[in-house]
């Protein structure tokens, strides 16, 4: 412990009349598992996410593919060196 902190518990427990510290080890303990379910939880929450999130993706693909396939307008380029081919119309990269 850094001996600043050591001070300072010293001092309050001379300070105060019964030397029992403000909170119980039962509370620390139980507002440890409290917020130990919390993040659990929060991780399941995000991990549900993730997948509903690769699903579109992998649904995006599939609309970008039959695009692509069914696009008939005039594919355009960026006036960039090694810039993609893209229908201005249609939004999609001819990959």
């Amino acid at each position: 412990m850094n001996p600043d902190t050591i001070d300072k518990v010293k001092k309050y427990l001379s300070n105060s009349e019964n030397s029992e510290l403000p909170y119980t080890l039962e509370d620390v303990m139980n507002s440890h598992k409290t917020l130990s379910k919390r993040v659990d939880e929060l991780h399941m929450e995000r991990k549900n996410i993730d997948y509903k999130i690769m699903d579109i993706h992998k649904r995006m693909k599939i609309v970008e593919d039959k695009l692509r396939k069914m696009c008939e307008h005039n594919w355009i380029r960026e006036p960039v060196q090694y810039s993609e081919l893209y229908c201005s119309i249609c939004g999609v990269f001819k990959r």
